[in-house]
């Protein structure tokens, strides 16, 4: 988990930018959806325990 929020740390900034602009840019969206699905999965690996 340590990796995962240094992680976020690094990238916080760029990633607001893509989480703005991936409303009102199809390819920005695109290209970002591995990321968030990758997170996602995460998520639910976590939760489930």
């Amino acid at each position: 988990m340590a990796e995962v929020y240094a992680n976020r740390s690094r990238t916080e900034q760029v990633i607001t930018k893509v989480i703005r602009d991936r409303q009102a840019h199809p390819l920005t969206r695109e290209f970002s959806e591995a990321y968030f699905q990758h997170f996602k999965r995460m998520r639910d690996v976590l939760a489930a325990g």
